[in-house]
C-alpha cells in the first residue's frame, strides 16, 4: 500500500492482527505544530465552513493536507470546529513544505 507524501496516514503504523489477518493503520501521531512567524491569522468564510479541504487546496493547492490546518489549531473534530466566523492560524507554505517534505 502506498502512503502519498502528504498524508496524515504516514504518521501511523500499519498494524497486521495475527489471529484474522486484518490490517488497519493505528492512530496516527501527528507532529506539533510550534507557532511560526510567517503563519497567518484567518477567519473563516462562508465557502469554507466546515471544509477545512478546502481552505487547504486554496492555500496550499492539495484538499489532503486539510489535517495540517486541523493540528495547527488542535482541532479534534474538523468538519465540525472549521466554522464561518472562527478565527484560525494558518500555517505558512514553507512550514508545509518543509513538515511534508
Amino acid at each position: 500500500m502506498k502512503i502519498e507524501q502528504n498524508s496524515y496516514l504516514r504518521f501511523a503504523t500499519l498494524v497486521k492482527e495475527r489471529k484474522t489477518g486484518f490490517i488497519y493503520f493505528d492512530t496516527p501521531e501527528l507532529p506539533k505544530m510550534e507557532p511560526q512567524p510567517d503563519d497567518t491569522d484567518y477567519v473563516i468564510e462562508q465557502q469554507y465552513d466546515r471544509r477545512p479541504d478546502k481552505i487547504a487546496n486554496f492555500l496550499y493547492g492539495d484538499p489532503d493536507l486539510w489535517w495540517i490546518i486541523a493540528v495547527r489549531n488542535d482541532w479534534e473534530h474538523p468538519q465540525f470546529q472549521c466554522v464561518v466566523g472562527k478565527k484560525i492560524v494558518l500555517p505558512s507554505t514553507r512550514y508545509v513544505e518543509e513538515l511534508i517534505g
